[in-house]
């Protein structure tokens, strides 16, 4: 068995107010050659680059899980961008129409709620 330390960027907007407001995520596509991950989508290895005043940590978690033969623990940093930032590296994702994503990131972003209060992790 490999073991496998990750870190990655969870980076999330809220589009729209109220009743109408919906979670985006950021994801990046892992590229041709990258392993047992080719193809997917997945939480961005390096921190998006934006300003600070656009980006807020929201808190950080970790997560266990194996794939063939890589235990894997990932920790996951969780940040709430503002949804005007441009982002380059990625593309926004609503959360109910998710691309070709592994279950890790799937089972992550189930524990990140969106509430009138803001963002919070489970």
């Amino acid at each position: 068995m490999k073991q496998v330390s990750e870190k990655r960027w969870v980076a999330l907007r809220v589009k729209g107010k109220g009743a109408e407001a919906r979670l985006e995520v950021l994801l990046a596509q892992n590229a041709a050659g990258s392993q047992w991950r080719e193809g997917l989508w997945d939480f961005l290895a390096v921190p998006p680059k934006t300003l600070k005043r656009r980006a807020r940590l929201v808190g950080e978690f970790t997560s266990k899980y194996q794939v063939t033969i890589h235990k894997v623990q990932r920790l996951h940093q969780v940040l709430q961008l503002d949804p005007t930032a441009r982002i380059v590296g990625g593309q926004w994702h609503p959360l109910d129409q998710l691309p070709g994503v592994p279950a890790p990131v799937k089972k992550a972003l189930a524990r990140i709620k969106l509430s009138r209060t803001g963002l919070s992790i489970e």
